[in-house]
């Protein structure tokens, strides 16, 4: 079952990943961010930040579900996640802030059933990821949390430029070449 972009969109737990990246965090965390007090900059990097605890639960739950193959990418993804993370927090701390920790549990934004949607989640995560940092890049005040952004921006699109050519492959490698034959 593939699920085109406005069905995705329409489903209710993507309204975090519709919305700008601080108020996805902010819903994200049950509303326990404190991005009221903070700078429009620290708010989106916190934003940010609940978006990679949020991978940090999402990558080892999909690899359930996937091949081999997949399995390797979403662990690179996943470690690649967790340092971007790490970096987020210590940025946080730096700055003289006390970053949000991870919720408990999080829910995938869609069925996974297989390696197509399995990507399709990524996909989502990644694209909510560098909206977040685009975000950051634009609204922060502080030249050590755009220069943080950027670098985390563009990891994210190579993430995403990935998994899109993984998600091309995989609906090459489900054609019958020879149907009929």
């Amino acid at each position: 079952m593939t699920l085109t972009r406005r069905q995705l969109l329409a489903l209710p737990a993507l309204a975090s990943l519709a919305r700008p990246a601080a108020a996805a965090a902010q819903t994200a965390t049950g509303g326990t961010v404190a991005a009221q007090t903070a700078t429009g900059g620290t708010a989106a990097l916190r934003a940010a930040l609940a978006l990679e605890h949020e991978a940090g639960h999402t990558f080892p739950e999909l690899g359930a579900r996937v091949d081999e193959a997949t399995k390797e990418l979403i662990r690179d993804l996943d470690a690649d996640h967790r340092r971007q993370r790490d970096r987020l927090i210590e940025e946080l701390v730096a700055a003289g802030d006390e970053p949000a920790a991870a919720l408990p549990a999080y829910s995938l934004p869609l069925p996974v059933i297989d390696r197509s949607s399995a990507l399709d989640v990524l996909l989502l995560l990644e694209e909510a990821l560098v909206r977040a940092y685009a975000e950051v890049v634009t609204r922060a005040d502080r030249a050590g949390h755009r220069s943080l952004a950027a670098e985390l921006l563009a990891r994210c699109a190579t993430h995403q430029t990935s998994l899109r050519f993984a998600r091309a492959r995989s609906l090459v490698d489900a054609t019958d070449p020879l149907p009929g034959g």
